[in-house]
């Protein structure tokens, strides 16, 4: 929801990771561009995130990796639905 959003991008925009552009066609909307600076960070971000998994595959073994993944993903649609009813 909009008010719960707006801080996170404020936030995202005070440390140059993001920069704000009115909407050409409604002019009361926003686009959002990455700017060089969060491209940067998602860069570093992504190794890190990667890395995490990588070790998390090797440790865990294919069958219990693929467990987590699964339940990764069901959680994942139970969140969403949670939210699509909360709209």
């Amino acid at each position: 929801k909009k008010p719960s959003v707006t801080p996170l991008i404020q936030t995202l925009i005070k440390k140059d990771y993001v920069a704000k552009q009115r909407s050409q066609v409604d002019k009361r909307s926003y686009t959002l561009q990455v700017t060089e600076r969060g491209s940067r960070l998602l860069e570093e971000v992504e190794a890190d995130y990667l890395l995490s998994v990588s070790v998390l595959k090797e440790k865990l073994g294919d069958d219990q990796f693929n467990e987590w993944i699964r339940l990764t993903e069901k959680a994942n649609t139970i969140l969403e639905e949670l939210a699509s009813c909360e709209s």
